[in-house]
């Protein structure tokens, strides 16, 4: 498992809830403070661009934080619950199977 390759699993689970078809975008996850944090060190030359899905091992958990727009066309229930499977199909292959999933829906297109 990528417990210790957190950003590969981000890439990866970024990639997979992007191929749900009422997942209209994917935002940077976390707080205000973490982003414009992440933000300025990647301006100033401090690393690559922070990923948008956080992936955070903690003891035996592993917690998985993503922020989608979603089309309201095809309803946000459903569209969380297709972000949910995706999320746990790419977990489960890279091994991580005690996991808390945090899904936030931060637009909704309509």
């Amino acid at each position: 498992m990528p417990q210790n390759d957190p950003v590969g699993l981000a890439a990866q689970i970024e990639d997979a809830v992007r191929a749900v078809p009422s997942v209209t975008n994917v935002f940077r996850a976390g707080s205000l403070v973490s982003n414009a944090v992440a933000e300025a060190a990647t301006r100033l030359g401090g690393g690559d661009r922070a990923p948008l899905v956080i992936v955070t091992p903690s003891g035996q958990t592993t917690q998985i934080e993503v922020s989608i727009g979603v089309d309201a066309v095809a309803g946000v229930p459903a569209t969380l619950r297709l972000v949910h499977q995706a999320i746990a199909r790419t977990a489960d292959a890279a091994g991580v199977i005690d996991r808390d999933v945090r899904i936030t829906a931060s637009h909704i297109r309509v």
